[in-house]
């Protein structure tokens, strides 16, 4: 797929989506239905606020138009594998159930949080930056590892889980 074509795809679809929503506003507005006014007039301003940040810079919308241009142009980075730099606490029952506070980088997309090789364990993500989890059963010092799209965390001491 050629990828300056994506970006004027993008930057048209961009300007079409908003003359849309003002021409709904403006048929709102001429035919007087406060309801249908007040979901048009919803619908522009979060549209018109999407379009802005996304191309004059807000820090999300810049960073989705570096984004897009970087992949246009060719230059965009593999994103990193996570990091886990602590857990806490470091132990927990044989039975399962102890929630674990996985703390590192590179969070944001995961898709699962192990305990050893392949027990996987009910996660919800914080931030990019934090994890909780709840220990299945196991037994012994296991691993807590990461997964993520980009791949799963490299194992070492900050990451280690012990069954008692």
């Amino acid at each position: 797929m050629n990828q300056k074509a994506s970006l004027w795809g993008a930057i048209i679809v961009s300007v079409v989506t908003l003359l849309t929503f003002t021409g709904a506003l403006v048929v709102a507005y001429i035919k007087g239905d406060p309801a249908l006014l007040n979901l048009t007039v919803g619908a522009a301003i979060a549209n018109a606020t999407t379009a802005v940040g996304f191309w004059l810079g807000s820090s999300s919308g810049s960073q989705k138009k570096d984004d897009l241009i970087r992949g246009a142009l060719g230059g965009g980075a593999a994103a990193a594998a996570p990091t886990v730099t602590a857990i806490t606490p470091t132990s927990g029952g044989a039975g399962g159930g102890t929630t674990v506070t996985v703390t590192g980088t590179g969070f944001t997309g995961a898709t699962a949080v192990r305990f050893g090789a392949s027990n996987l364990a009910p996660m919800m993500v914080l931030s990019d930056t934090q994890i909780t989890a709840t220990s299945p059963a196991g037994n012994g010092i296991v691993d807590v590892t990461v997964v993520t799209p980009a791949g799963t965390s490299a194992t070492s001491p900050a990451d280690r889980f012990t069954y008692s």
